[in-house]
């Protein structure tokens, strides 16, 4: 079995320089083995760090919003959730999760983009307002994660988009569980980290970036990011495959067509992919069904989609464990292309695949001290409706599929 996440199984050196980000740190070489804990470090280090990062990715003068502790299930900290502000609006996020080598979880650096907690606290009080959320994020697995919500009684729920809400006992379950499935990252003991991989002004001159950030020409935000929550509104259902073939069909101009509303283009769009893709049913919470779709589906369904658009020459390729490469021919073609990932996760008690599928729309590959880290930018087809950064050399995958459309 191949498990979800590579652990870091050593120590790691601290060198934050003073020089290198030019506040009062630890000055230490790598051989002196300095250590610090990852509760040592300051909001002034987190943000400085947040901050150089952005500097490659957006020229605006971005300012840190809210920096949120992220705990595995066991709440030991394990990293920290960083929101961006520019001019008080909210300008994405960067996730730093040191249980990972890469250390850069996902993030995502644009206008209106919304961080983790802000996105799952904007969801479950959109049907739940008696609920205050707490101010951290608690997680289980690759993307998936989950806040921590108190009701007028002072009694606690956990809200995440695969579980719903569930009851204290039901996570306390899940946890217990996950510890028996993941071993190492919910053990006991202090996660230490490594500050050189983060901690450096080479974001700053951006010699770091080595390729990107680069989108595909037919890329259109609010064409090609649609959010989980139009199409619940829309159709009152959604399965994340219907959902990125359906942002394909929008940034291609092959919406179905004879209705002026663009949501009902929208939503008979989805409703066709839905049933060309043989999508079906696995699942309903708070009045919405939710669906899955298999790998194999996705290409021919979008096919007959195509053809009924009159686009008659129309092909696709697909591949088991697509590389960057074959996503990154896809946006030098212009043409679409979606990424179907699955991992073993815990449910109440039961080990299961969990899988998803996105639009992905460009590329970006980024270096930390000598490695290179692989991103695609993609529509992630959940609660915002903004493109994200998937670093997917990070993540132990039970198994990857790719398609590539050419539309004509």
């Amino acid at each position: 079995m191949n498990k979800k996440f590579r652990f870091i199984k050593k120590v790691f050196v601290v060198v934050l320089l003073i020089l290198s980000i030019g506040i009062q740190g630890v000055t230490a070489n790598a051989s002196d083995k300095e250590y610090k804990k990852l509760e040592e470090l300051t909001f002034e280090e987190i943000s400085t760090a947040a901050l150089n990062f952005a500097k490659d990715f957006c020229e605006l003068p971005l300012e840190i919003g809210e920096i949120i502790p992220i705990y595995n299930y066991d709440y030991q900290l394990i990293g920290y959730s960083v929101s961006y502000l520019y001019d008080n609006i909210s300008y994405g996020y960067i996730d730093f999760d040191f249980t990972n080598e890469e250390f850069i979880n996902d993030f995502s650096i644009q206008e209106e983009a919304l961080s983790p907690l802000e996105s799952l606290s904007k969801r479950v009080l959109s049907f739940c307002q008696e609920y205050e959320v707490e101010k951290i994020l608690l997680k289980g697995n690759y993307l998936e994660y989950t806040i921590v919500l108190t009701d007028i009684n002072g009694n606690k729920y956990y809200y995440s988009r695969e579980n719903g809400i569930i009851s204290s006992d039901g996570f306390k379950e899940k946890a217990d569980e996950l510890r028996k499935l993941y071993g190492d990252l919910y053990s006991s003991g202090t996660i230490y980290y490594s500050a050189r991989a983060i901690f450096t002004n080479s974001y700053i001159s951006g010699s770091t970036v080595l390729e990107g950030p680069t989108y595909m020409q037919k890329f259109t935000p609010s064409l090609s990011a649609l959010s989980q929550g139009l199409f619940e509104t829309l159709n009152n259902r959604y399965a994340c495959a219907v959902a990125a073939l359906t942002e394909i069909a929008a940034q291609e101009g092959i919406l179905v067509t004879g209705y002026s509303d663009l949501d009902d283009r929208i939503m008979y769009t989805f409703d066709a992919l839905w049933s060309y893709t043989n999508t079906y049913v696995d699942h309903s919470n708070n009045g919405y069904d939710y669906g899955s779709t298999y790998d194999s589906d996705i290409g021919p369904g979008m096919l007959t989609h195509c053809y009924d658009m009159g686009k008659y020459s129309t092909v696709y390729n697909t591949t088991t464990s697509p590389s960057y490469t074959f996503y990154k021919t896809a946006v030098t073609d212009n043409a679409s292309s979606t990424f179907s990932y699955r991992i073993y996760i815990n449910e109440l008690g039961t080990t299961i695949v969990a899988g998803h599928t996105v639009n992905v729309v460009g590329y970006c590959k980024a270096s930390y001290s000598g490695s290179v880290s692989y991103y695609l930018i993609v529509a992630n087809g959940w609660d915002y409706a903004t493109t994200q950064y998937i670093n997917i050399s990070n993540v132990d995958f039970i198994n990857n599929y790719g398609v590539r459309f050419y539309i004509s």
